[in-house]
C-alpha cells in the first residue's frame, strides 16, 4: 500500500525530476519557509515552525547529497562476475551445494542465477561430506569441496574488486555523506513527530512536511491513484485539505 516514507535515494524514476532540479527546488523551498507570509489557519506552534525550517533545510541537504551520490553511482558498473559464481551441471550432484536462486523466464522456465552472499556464507567454512558408495558411512567429498572453496574464493576476490572499482569512481565518501544527511533529516523528522499539532496551523505545518518527504507531489488520493477503501486513503486526504486550507497545494508551492 502507498506510504508517506519514500526513502530510497538508488531507485531512480525516470519521470522524476533531475536530482540537481529537485534539490535546488527543495532549497527554495526551505527559504521560503523561513519568509513564509501569515497563513489563514493562524500561526503555528513556534517550535514547530523552527523544526520545519530545520527539516527542509535537512531535506534541501539530503537532495543534495543524493544528486551528488548519483552523480558517481549512474555511471558506475560493476567488475564482471567470476565464472566460477555460475552454476555448473555438474554441481546438482553435489549434495552439499546449496542450490542457487532462480528467476522465471517469459516461458516460464527457471534461469539459475549466479551464487550470491547467501550461498556463500553457508560454503563458508564447510566441510564437505558424502556417503560412501551412496549409502554407507559419510566420508569426505574432494569434488564437493573443491568446488564450494572456489565459490568462497571467488566471492571474496570479486568483491574485493568490486570494492576498489566502486574507491576509484569515489562512491563510498559520498555515499557516507548522503548516510549523514539521511541521519540528521531524519533525527528532525523524529522531534516533529514528538511535538504535538495543537491547531489547525499546526497541522497544516505537518501536512507541508508531509508533502515535502513526498517529494512535493500533491497529496489527494485522486492525484496518488489511491483506491478510497485503502486505509491511506484518509490520511492523505485530510493533508491534502489542510494543505489548501493554509494556502498551500505542496511544500514547494508548486
Amino acid at each position: 500500500m502507498p506510504s508517506l516514507n519514500l526513502r530510497n535515494p538508488f531507485r531512480r524514476d525516470g519521470s522524476s525530476q533531475p536530482l540537481r532540479q529537485r534539490a535546488a527546488i527543495l532549497k527554495a523551498a526551505a527559504a521560503r519557509v523561513i519568509r513564509r507570509e501569515p497563513s489563514p489557519l493562524g500561526a503555528a506552534n513556534p517550535v514547530l515552525a523552527a523544526l520545519e525550517a530545520e527539516f527542509q533545510a535537512a531535506n534541501a541537504a539530503l537532495s543534495e547529497a543524493d544528486a551528488a551520490l548519483g552523480e558517481v553511482q549512474a555511471p558506475f558498473e560493476e567488475p564482471d562476475r567470476p565464472k566460477a559464481l555460475e552454476p555448473q551441471r555438474r554441481d546438482w550432484m553435489l549434495h552439499s551445494i546449496p542450490r542457487p536462486d532462480v528467476m522465471q523466464l517469459a516461458d516460464r522456465s527457471l534461469k539459475p542465477l549466479h551464487y550470491g552472499l547467501v550461498q556463500v556464507e553457508e560454503l563458508r567454512g564447510r566441510r564437505h561430506m558424502k556417503r560412501a558408495h551412496g549409502f554407507g558411512d559419510w566420508v569426505p567429498d574432494p569434488m564437493a569441496q573443491a568446488r564450494g572453496d572456489g565459490i568462497v574464493a571467488a566471492w571474496d576476490a570479486w568483491q574485493a574488486e568490486v570494492e576498489a572499482a566502486k574507491q576509484a569512481a569515489g562512491i563510498p565518501p559520498r555515499l557516507a555523506a548522503w548516510e549523514a544527511a539521511l541521519d540528521h533529516r531524519d533525527e528532525v523528522l523524529e522531534r516533529i513527530h514528538q511535538t504535538p499539532a495543537r491547531s489547525l496551523a499546526d497541522f497544516a505545518l505537518k501536512a507541508r512536511i508531509a508533502s515535502t518527504v513526498c517529494k512535493g507531489e500533491p497529496l489527494s488520493p485522486a492525484d496518488r491513484r489511491i483506491p478510497t477503501d485503502y486505509e491511506d486513503a484518509m490520511p492523505y486526504a485530510i493533508a491534502a485539505e489542510l494543505l489548501a486550507l493554509s494556502g498551500d497545494r505542496t511544500a514547494t508551492g508548486a
